[in-house]
């Protein structure tokens, strides 16, 4: 916490109470904008998608393809190219889905093993694991 950079003003405010409302809070903000700058951390949008994969990445290019075609020649809404589009994003959507609940079951599994290979032992009628 004495690493956050507080500014004089801000110290004057809060110890004598000698400033106007607004000056305070825009020092406070000031203030813990630089902290939240310094000390949380950022992660690059995409981070925790754990269940991301590489035909995942593929399969959005060729949605994004199909798109940019179906642009190019005038946003039909039937025939060929609309249909090339459509069966895109859809191959691509239900994908998405199906490794976020894969990845979930997966997790949900996992957890469930290492839970059952616990002892419970209990104690004044408390499971307590060990």
């Amino acid at each position: 916490m004495s690493q956050i950079p507080v500014s004089d003003e801000l110290l004057n405010c809060l110890k004598w109470r000698s400033c106007n409302a607004q000056s305070g809070v825009d020092s406070l903000v000031n203030a813990l904008s630089a902290a939240a700058e310094a000390w949380v951390p950022r992660t690059k949008p995409g981070f925790y998608k754990v269940w991301w994969t590489e035909t995942l990445t593929e399969l959005k290019q060729a949605s994004i393809e199909a798109h940019d075609l179906c642009k190019v020649c005038g946003r039909p809404k039937q025939g060929d190219v609309f249909m090339r589009m459509k069966r895109a994003k859809v191959v691509y959507k239900q994908a998405i889905k199906t490794n976020r609940v894969d990845e979930e079951s997966y997790f949900s599994d996992e957890l469930n093993d290492l839970l059952l290979s616990k002892h419970v032992q209990y104690s004044g009628g408390l499971g307590m694991l060990k």
